[in-house]
This record gives structure tokens, sequence and C-alpha cells, in this order.
């Protein structure tokens, strides 16, 4: 992405240092007029023209761009990719600190929300600085970043800073990306889901074949089929092998119904811990939570994205209390609910 203009500079303490001496060496050189102090006048002067002439090189000639995490989970540290490409022809490009800005609105999915920076632990590890970059040639560097809470996470681009060759100047730019992510929330512990009640089983037949206890059909034995599906009277009747196709029973089903509680962000962290655990098992889950309920479906990895998007940006407010209908789709399904 292309770099802002104009381009920010500071002098540096060591800066300061020089252009002072300068000034004081040209004082003396014209009071006393002598050669020697002309020459270190001169010699000053054009390395401060050359620090100031190189490190806007530095950045002028840097072009960036950033490889985001595909997932992002509170108080997890997570790693974007930045990749630099240098377009110089003849003269590489110094070392580079680039910086990750990072805002986060407050609260979690308020719309239009007044944007506040991250805590001063994560903007710390915003940060990384490169060696340099050859001539017409690429490099990249790693930031790390830390969201401090569930929510979403506003990426406002990166800051280029460079103090080549001499560090006399400080030399920022500004690169236009933006980017908004997801931080899901943080998990808390090891969970358990319910045991199935004892007695009848819930689950239905689904009318496919598959491991289950209610007999589909009657077919010929194939090899691998297991000795306790033998059917032994059609096999007597038949006078070859028969074994018994089982009918494949419906998959567990449950719905995470979260209320509003005083702390809510636990409440809906250990709803998250379900979510994971039940994808981990392959049980179809869905979310009850208000205006952000997520229909039940297969566990698949985009349905898990899904449901821990719907905790990260739910509200108290958006979740009912007590006495809401139950939707269409969560009739029959095993209901959890997480206070």
């Amino acid at each position: 992405m292309t770099i802002r203009y104009p381009r920010r500079t500071r002098v540096t303490r060591l800066g300061w240092v020089v252009l002072g001496s300068s000034l004081a060496i040209g004082l003396a050189a014209m009071n006393t007029g002598n050669n020697l102090l002309y020459m270190a006048l001169g010699a000053l002067l054009g390395l401060v023209m050359a620090s100031g002439l190189l490190s806007d090189y530095t950045l002028w000639a840097l072009d960036a761009d950033w490889l985001l995490p595909a997932e992002l989970v509170a108080e997890s540290p997570a790693t974007v990719r930045v990749r630099l490409r240098h377009d110089g022809r003849w003269l590489p490009a110094g070392s580079v600190r680039v910086h990750l800005v990072v805002a986060r609105p407050d609260p979690v999915a308020r719309p239009d929300p007044v944007a506040r920076p991250l805590g001063r632990e994560s903007q710390a590890k915003a940060w990384a600085t490169t060696a340099g970059v050859g001539a017409r040639s690429t490099g990249g560097v790693d930031l790390t970043v830390t969201p401090p809470r569930r929510g979403r996470l506003h990426l406002d681009g990166l800051v280029l800073q460079t103090r080549f060759p001499f560090g006399l100047f400080e030399k920022t730019a500004r690169v236009d990306l933006e980017a908004d992510l997801i931080a899901y929330p943080a998990p808390r512990g090891r969970p358990a889901l319910p045991r199935l009640p004892q007695g009848p089983r819930p689950e239905r037949p689904a009318g496919r074949a598959g491991p289950g206890e209610s007999p589909r059909t009657i077919r010929d034995y194939l090899r691998g089929d297991p000795a306790k599906l033998m059917d032994w009277k059609a096999t007597a009747r038949r006078d070859t092998l028969m074994v018994k196709e089982l009918e494949r029973e419906e998959e567990r089903r449950i719905v995470i119904e979260l209320f509003p509680t005083v702390n809510f962000d636990a409440a809906v962290e250990r709803a998250a811990d379900l979510v994971r655990l039940a994808d981990r098992a392959g049980i179809a889950c869905g979310l009850l939570a208000g205006e952000r309920s997520v229909q039940i479906h297969a566990a698949t990895p985009s349905h898990r994205r899904a449901l821990l998007t719907a905790l990260a940006l739910v509200e108290p407010g958006e979740v009912a209390t007590t006495g809401s209908s139950t939707p269409f789709w969560a009739i029959g399904a095993e209901t959890i609910p997480v206070r």
C-alpha cells in the first residue's frame, strides 16, 4: 500500500548535538578564519545532509502490506506478518522500525464507537525492527498483538520509522491499511457437556445406514462386517451369509442458551468453551443469545467461527432474561443454560 505524505521528521538527541556543534564551529570559524574549522564545519554539514537524504530515501522507496491472522482470541498473542518491498534500484533501505496502529471499540458491539487504544502491554509488543531490505527485494517482520478482551479489533494501518544511517533524524511515515478483526472470548477451562439422561435414547433414526441400534434391512455379507451383525436365520433360509444393516441414529444436537448475569463476560467465556468442546466432539451446536442467535448446524470450522463471532459481539442488553419463546430450529434439541 502507498505511504501517506508528508512524512514527519524529528531531530534526535544526537542530531541536536551535531547541529549545536556545527553552529558553534561555524561561529568560531567566522571569528577566527581558521581553515581547519571551516573543514570541520563542512564535514558536519555534509553529515547532516547525508543523514536527512538517506533516511528519507529509505521510506520513499518502501512499500508495505500485511498478512492478518485467521483467528484472534482475547488475551492470547497473535502474529501479524508485515511484508516490506523495496523499489529502489541502487541503494538498499536501512533499518526500519514497524509499528502496528491498533484501536479497539468500546463497548463491545456498539455501532460507530469511539476507538480507544489497546493496553500498554499490547502496544509494547505491536512493533518490531527490521535490519533492512535490499534494493529491488522484499523482506518481512512479525508483529505481536494481544487483544485485552473479546470484541472488535480495528487495525488502523502501519507506521514506519527510521533513523538510518547516523541516527540524527527520525523519519516517520504512515501506511494506508485498515482491517477489522474479531477477538473471540478467551478460553477459561475445560467444561464438560452434560451427560445424556438414562433410559430411552433421544436420538431418532435418520434413514441412513450406519452405527445404531434399529435394524434397517438384511443384506449379503461383505468382508469386514462384524460377526455380531450376522443374521443366522436368514443365512440358513437363503443358504448364504446374511447380515443385519443398522440404521444410523441422528447426531446429538445441543443449544447453548445464554442469560444475562452480573458477570456477563465470564458467562460468555463459559459458553465459548462449550462451543469449542462441542466442535471437537463433532456435536451439532446452536446458540440462543437474542439477536446474536445462531441456528444448529453440523460441527464445521465455519460454523464454529460463526458461533464464536456471535459470542464475541454479544452484549447483555441483547440477551433475553426469561420467558422467551424457543425458535423452531431449537425444538427437540438439548438445551444447556449458561448463566
